[in-house]
């Protein structure tokens, strides 16, 4: 059987992207293909088992975003995300939408950040965020280092009493998986300012991104790619991600991944290779800009 260690929880849009692939792959293959989480330290346990098995690729790591956070944040793992695993496929990328209260008078990320500027530095906006490790946090870091203005984090334990605290206007804003928040925002208990991904997600057509609103450049999203053991032989990834984007290509893959709030975004192992670099150098600017410790 071939093991896919998913380092979340179960039901998280990693466990349940890699059991929808899954399924499709062990089909393709003739045999079975076990999704198995290994969760806890932000995703660091479950791939320090994967770097230390056997390189045949029958077991795999399901990395998400925060394995390049983990490398920026804590540098001295017992791994590394670009040396100890060989890229095999970025699949999907699951968009973030800032929201705010309807309350909140700032309708856009221009007017927010002007609004920001304006307060005292003893009285400033807080947004909410999943943790101070969290993309959640970094999101909005990233977004002040870029246009250099301030506001003060609230931390929570998860994204459940973080949702309510927003629509119930305890803190103002913060950044959410569009997945999580798309009712809320439709039903008008939350409005969206942007969404963080360079284009605009299918599941809210009609919220600009940051980028449109004239902070160019600015590209944040979880995702979710496939990493082998690092001496896995090259023959047996480029088969692999042959795989994957057959199954990609099957009908009704990408509707089922839109359905999750993810998007649908294969690059090759080169590509991925390059993209998990561009992540670990954006984040290490974050870390050491923000001063932020792990």
């Amino acid at each position: 059987p071939v093991r896919i260690i998913v380092a979340t929880s179960a039901g998280s849009g990693a466990d349940v992207m890699s059991r929808l692939l899954g399924q499709k792959l062990s089909e393709l293959w003739g045999q079975p293909v076990v999704i198995e989480n290994q969760s806890g330290a932000s995703g660091n346990i479950g791939a320090n088992l994967v770097a230390r098995v056997p390189s045949d690729g029958h077991v795999m790591l399901m990395a998400t975003v925060n394995h390049t956070i983990n490398k920026a944040l804590t540098p001295n793992l017992s791994y590394d995300v670009q040396t100890s695993f060989k890229p095999v496929a970025h699949i999907v990328g699951l968009p973030l939408v800032i929201v705010a209260n309807p309350a909140f008078p700032a309708n856009t990320i221009p007017e927010m950040i002007a609004l920001a500027k304006a307060r005292p530095a003893d009285n400033p906006i807080f947004f909410a965020s999943a943790g101070t490790g969290s993309l959640l946090a970094f999101t909005f870091e990233l977004l002040q280092i870029s246009e250099s203005f301030k506001m003060k984090q609230a931390p929570y334990a998860g994204t459940a009493q973080m949702t309510t605290d927003i629509i119930g206007n305890q803190v103002p804003l913060g950044a959410l998986a569009v997945a999580t928040v798309a009712q809320h925002i439709k039903s008008g208990r939350l409005k969206a300012l942007a969404v963080t991904t360079a284009k605009r997600s299918s599941s809210l057509p009609n919220v600009p991104s940051v980028a449109e609103q004239g902070i160019k450049g600015f590209d944040v999203q979880s995702w979710v790619g496939l990493l082998a053991p690092a001496t896995t032989p090259d023959a047996t990834v480029a088969q692999i991600y042959a795989d994957i984007a057959t199954v990609a290509n099957t009908p009704g893959f990408i509707e089922q991944m839109q359905g999750q709030g993810m998007e649908l975004d294969l690059k090759n192992p080169a590509q991925f290779k390059t993209y998990i670099a561009a992540e670990v150098s954006k984040w290490t600017t974050v870390v050491k800009v923000a001063g932020i410790k792990p």
